[in-house]
């Protein structure tokens, strides 16, 4: 991780911003939650306090997942590289407004009315291809209109990888997305998915992404950034994993015996 954020006439080190901060963590128990975690502790020692929210899940209780893993100046939200993935051209460091109020969207979820959620998503075009990708979008959308008053920076991902240059290079949780497609292909249980084998996977560092949340906060927090302050965060341009390649390791790796000892 960088030690320093630079500033108009300085930098600001990052270890000393977070020194007598208290931070408040969601999704704590998720891979970047995890990896997040672990830097937050291990470079940042004068925290003051972090507080995780966890939920039940599966039937364990958040004092087992706490168990399991370990005033509001800025707010870090994590969306997804493909919030705006129904857009053809190049998608800027900026929050693409929706024709509508994201509350609007959501108390017509809640009304239950199918009649009006059609009209609603009519009115977006073109649409999203699935229900992940556009639920980021409203979440974009809804911080822009409850938490103005807040500092906020977004950090758009892409595909979640491995550990980079962590405590444990190589590393990723069983829960990730990444593990659980290469178990299900692994295992035999997922036989066809359907892609273009030329097709590039756009895979990030998972230390990279948790990196980019500390940096942003403590530089949304030390200079005059617009908020949101976005940051687009993916290896497109700087690293190509094609489908065809990522076969061929997980089939070679798949059929490899190893010695049980």
């Amino acid at each position: 991780m960088s030690e320093s954020v630079e500033n108009k006439n300085h930098s600001v080190s990052i270890s000393k911003f977070y020194e007598g901060k208290s931070i408040f963590i969601t999704g704590a128990a998720g891979f970047v939650g995890v990896v997040l975690l672990e830097i937050l502790l291990r470079c940042c020692g004068g925290i003051k306090s972090i507080y995780i929210l966890l939920r039940e899940k599966k039937g364990v209780s958040p004092q087992a997942r706490k168990e399991e893993i370990f005033k509001r100046s800025v707010l870090v939200y994590t969306s997804t590289a493909y919030s705006n993935c129904n857009r053809k051209l190049k998608i800027e460091e900026r929050v693409y407004r929706l024709p509508y109020e994201a509350q609007r969207f959501i108390d017509a979820v809640d009304s239950g009315k199918e009649e009006l959620l059609q009209q609603i998503a009519s009115e977006c075009q073109p649409r999203w291809p699935n229900h992940y990708s556009f639920s980021k979008c409203i979440a974009e959308n809804l911080l822009i209109e409850k938490a103005s008053d807040i500092p906020t920076a977004i950090i758009r991902p892409s595909l979640i990888g491995p550990i980079w240059k962590g405590a444990l290079p190589g590393y990723v949780e069983e829960n990730s997305s990444l593990a659980q497609l290469l178990i299900a292909i692994s295992k035999g249980f997922l036989k066809v998915l359907p892609a273009h084998p030329k097709v590039c996977l756009d895979f990030i560092p998972a230390d990279i992404v948790a990196n980019a949340h500390v940096i942003a906060a403590c530089r949304l927090a030390t200079q005059s950034d617009p908020s949101p302050f976005v940051v687009n965060c993916s290896s497109h341009g700087s690293y190509e994993y094609r489908i065809d390649e990522q076969i061929h390791v997980v089939t070679e790796v798949s059929m490899k015996k190893y010695d049980s000892s």
